[in-house]
């Protein structure tokens, strides 16, 4: 991600229009037609360039509705997933944040010793194994 932002300034420096136009002041000034035509030209590179850039963007081809509704939705989705991140440090907290690192879950085994061929999780804590014992309600 920290090449983003560097990407960004490059980007940012590329599009600026000013230098150019300051040039092409300059020798239209000086009375010189070739430098003024190769500063019109540059001008006109620099603009197609940043036309091209535009057209790159995500999300360019979205109304402004859409794009507050797709923001306001990402928005939510970043909210959502800071309050999990705050409820998920807080039961590390509680729980000491060790307990938690050094406890490791036993992998599950299936087995098919029971009657009528029905699949058992063998391995896991006594109070899953009589959970996944129950008969489902009908």
């Amino acid at each position: 991600m920290a090449t983003v932002p560097a990407r960004q300034e490059t980007e940012d420096e590329d599009c600026s229009l000013l230098p150019l136009v300051h040039d092409i002041i300059k020798c239209s000034m000086d009375k010189d037609s070739q430098e003024v035509h190769q500063e019109l030209n540059k001008l006109k590179t620099k603009i197609q360039e940043a036309r091209e850039q535009i057209s790159a963007m995500p999300g360019i081809e979205l109304s402004p509705a859409e794009q507050q509704q797709q923001l306001q939705t990402l928005r939510e989705q970043v909210r959502t997933k800071n309050q999990l991140l705050q409820k998920y440090k807080g039961l590390m907290e509680a729980w000491g944040g060790a307990v938690l690192s050094s406890w490791t879950c036993p992998k599950p085994t299936v087995s098919n010793s029971c009657p009528g061929g029905a699949a058992v999780l063998a391995g896991l804590p006594p109070v899953l194994e009589g959970a996944m014992a129950m008969e489902p309600q009908r």
